[in-house]
């Protein structure tokens, strides 16, 4: 009887770590690191004669909802429900025009931000969405308790005129995040 109950303990503790390695880092560090990814997009889009793009709030919640559902599971990485994500812009930005999506994964990095973007950096169909005809951006960023990084930038077109009519409303933007972050070291590194 007491094996079985150990077994049965064990078991639950098994259990029990899966499920708390499913969950995530609460969202301290986070909204540095969806800043850090903003300006270094910014900055690169700059050294190459772009405009910037400007912060909106519901591309930025759309990304972070997508980057916890990666970092919970919920979803495989990758684009999975991204037709979802187009629907609710459209709904919330009318004028929107163009639309577009890049994530990525890592662990292991002292600056996971910088990786991320490296490695869009280094991809043509990432690099297209990065230097493409975009005025506004949402970053959303989500860390598991084994560590692993998940980010999702979305780039939208839109009529900026009406855009500026929503400020206030359901939808926010501004042109600047300019704070950094470093955080800590085995690499992997995934992008789609």
């Amino acid at each position: 009887m007491k094996k079985i109950l150990m077994v049965l303990c064990i078991v639950y503790q098994l259990l029990n770590i899966q499920t708390v390695q499913a969950q995530v880092v609460p969202a301290t560090s986070q909204p540095l690191v969806e800043s850090e990814i903003f300006h270094l997009i910014n900055q690169h889009r700059a050294t190459n004669l772009l405009p910037l793009l400007r912060w909106a709030s519901t591309p930025a919640h759309l990304a972070r909802k997508h980057s916890l559902d990666m970092a919970k599971g919920l979803v495989p990485f990758g684009h999975q429900g991204v037709e979802n994500r187009y629907a609710e812009l459209i709904r919330k930005i009318p004028s929107l025009t163009r639309f577009g999506e890049n994530v990525a994964y890592n662990f292991g990095f002292s600056n996971p931000a910088q990786q991320a973007v490296d490695a869009w950096l280094a991809s043509p169909g990432h690099y297209a969405n990065i230097m493409g005809d975009y005025n506004l951006a949402g970053v959303g960023v989500a860390k598991n308790l084994k560590g692993e990084y998940y980010f999702t930038q979305i780039f939208v077109k839109a009529n900026v005129t009406q855009l500026n009519a929503l400020e206030g409303k359901e939808e926010s933007f501004h042109s600047g995040m300019e704070e950094d972050c470093i955080f800590d070291p085995p690499v992997e590194l995934g992008i789609k």
